[in-house]
């Protein structure tokens, strides 16, 4: 039996760091959105062992993958003899700050999860999928969620429209992770915070659109400082229209908002020929999609 999906990116539009946490983590407050850059990820049965191939630069195969994680924990948990071959075909750069590693984990528990007939709720499968990276569970529901804790509790907020179209651009370089946290411990936590999430969700309930009026993104700051450049990427955007550009994650990737009368997509994406990745995306309702 073969199983074809395709993983889904994610932007973050809000982000508050609240502090940080015994465990080496942060506590965070996000509303993440799902978009349309994706992978796709071909599976078929095998009898005995995981095999994980990536196609796409700077993407490990084998064990080092997330994908070849999730197939172990799950085919342990669920006490599957049988194995798998998986094939991932990146269209979602890596190292982005897009969730390109844990969509596809999140893509692969769902489709083993089909694939060898098991009858796990969600909520089982984002447990699991929170011991391999704090996004994973998101992109099993994607649309639109609050994510709190780490970024594992997952609260499903309205999706944003699909007629929305966001300009993405990933520059080409990359921002360390730890780095940014590290730096924003350094000075930026004292600062006050901006949103509670009472409000975020308050807000959001009733109107989604409105999330397009509060992006914010609190590494923005300590990033921008990192890699001065990040602005005058952020400011090419802008000349083009883009409302609010916003770092996703902790970067390098850039989104915004473009005007609804703007068609001229291959003339604004012929503008990065320089980037690392450059694509205009909407919204999705979903973290992942079965493919026939």
């Amino acid at each position: 039996m073969k199983i074809c999906l395709e993983s889904y990116a994610k932007v973050n539009l809000f982000l508050e760091v609240l502090g940080e946490r015994t465990d080496g983590y942060h506590e965070i407050e996000t509303v993440m959105q799902s978009v349309s850059i994706r992978d796709r990820i071909d599976m078929e049965e095998k009898e005995e062992g995981i095999e994980v191939v990536a196609e796409g630069a700077g993407v490990p195969s084998g064990e080092e993958n997330l994908a070849h994680r999730a197939a172990t924990l799950l085919r342990r948990e669920a006490g599957v003899r049988a194995g798998c071959s998986i094939r991932i075909r990146k269209g979602i750069p890596a190292a982005a700050g897009l969730g390109g590693g844990s969509g596809d984990a999140a893509a692969v528990l769902a489709g083993l999860h089909r694939l060898w007939r098991l009858d796990w709720p969600r909520e089982r499968l984002a447990a699991l999928g929170a011991t391999i990276g704090s996004d994973v569970p998101f992109f099993l529901w994607g649309g639109a969620a609050l994510c709190t804790g780490r970024g594992e509790i997952v609260e499903p907020l309205p999706s944003l429209s699909q007629r929305h179209r966001f300009l993405i651009v990933t520059p080409p370089f990359q921002v360390s992770t730890r780095f940014i946290y590290n730096e924003l411990n350094r000075y930026a936590l004292t600062r006050p915070k901006v949103w509670s999430k009472v409000k975020c969700v308050h807000g959001l309930g009733s109107d989604p659109e409105c999330m397009l009026h509060r992006l914010w993104n609190r590494l923005e700051e300590v990033a921008f400082s990192a890699r001065p450049s990040l602005r005058e990427w952020a400011d090419r955007m802008e000349r083009l229209g883009c409302s609010r550009v916003l770092l996703s994650g902790s970067g390098p990737t850039l989104f915004g908002l473009l005007p609804r009368g703007e068609r001229d997509e291959i003339g604004i994406l012929s503008r990065f020929p320089d980037s690392r990745h450059a694509s205009i995306a909407h919204p999705t309702t979903t973290g992942y999609r079965f493919m026939r």
